[in-house]
């Protein structure tokens, strides 16, 4: 999140003081809701502020929020999303690529970790670090599956009744498969893909580190 879009939502954060339990409640949904819409933060930042103000001032009338936004809180959602302006496809491809860096970085941080105590416990603590397909395979299945989640549950936000209750099913079933899978991919795929220096290894995460930073300083 850049820094226009950080100073927007300690902005929202403080207004949203001033909403009911039940707005707040209701606020939350939508937030989550517009987090899956696939525009930037900034614009779901500046949306999140006007909703805000809007149920504050339903507030202040005695009025509900339905009867601020309507009864059909997706319907509404989808109304103001489609009022904004539209990230261009490399506005797009730039941020999944930012996102994809980091949860990169932060498994390679992980595995960096747990390869360095592995190889000192054999007593060479420096040597190469071999990178398993089953490593690789597993953290690709981890990334993709955790934003197949995200999304899920961002898209899936306003469901009420049986399909919140079937959604929920379905959303432990899927991290349980993937879950799985990853175990399953670690264990069984032991071929040596490549090896690398802890140093070049740390050097390369750090890199991608920056590069996530970069791109979310520079995309709105």
């Amino acid at each position: 999140m850049n820094k226009r879009a950080k100073h927007l939502l300690k902005e929202n954060e403080r207004l949203e003081q001033q909403l009911t339990a039940e707005n707040d409640r209701i606020l939350t949904d939508l937030v989550v809701y517009l987090r899956g819409s696939g525009k930037s933060e900034y614009q779901q930042e500046l949306v999140r502020g006007d909703i805000t103000r809007m149920l504050i001032e339903g507030q202040a009338r005695g009025s509900t929020a339905a009867e601020v936004i309507g009864e059909d809180c997706r319907a509404f959602c989808e109304q103001v999303l489609a009022e904004l302006p539209p990230s261009s496809q490399w506005e797009r491809a730039l941020r999944a690529a930012g996102s994809c860096c980091l949860c990169i970085s932060v498994l390679g941080m992980t595995w960096l970790f747990t390869s360095l105590a592995a190889a000192a416990a054999g007593g060479a603590p420096w040597s190469p670090l071999p990178v398993r397909l089953g490593t690789v395979v597993s953290g690709a299945l981890i990334i993709a599956g955790a934003a197949a989640f995200v999304q899920a549950v961002c898209r899936t936000a306003l469901d009420e009744g049986a399909a919140a209750k079937k959604k929920d099913r379905l959303l432990m079933a899927g991290l349980g498969v993937i879950f799985a899978a990853s175990v399953l991919c670690s264990v069984f795929l032991r071929q040596v893909v490549f090896s690398i220096s802890p140093l070049l290894a740390l050097l390369l995460i750090g890199a991608l580190f920056l590069c996530s930073k970069y791109i979310e300083n520079r995309v709105d």
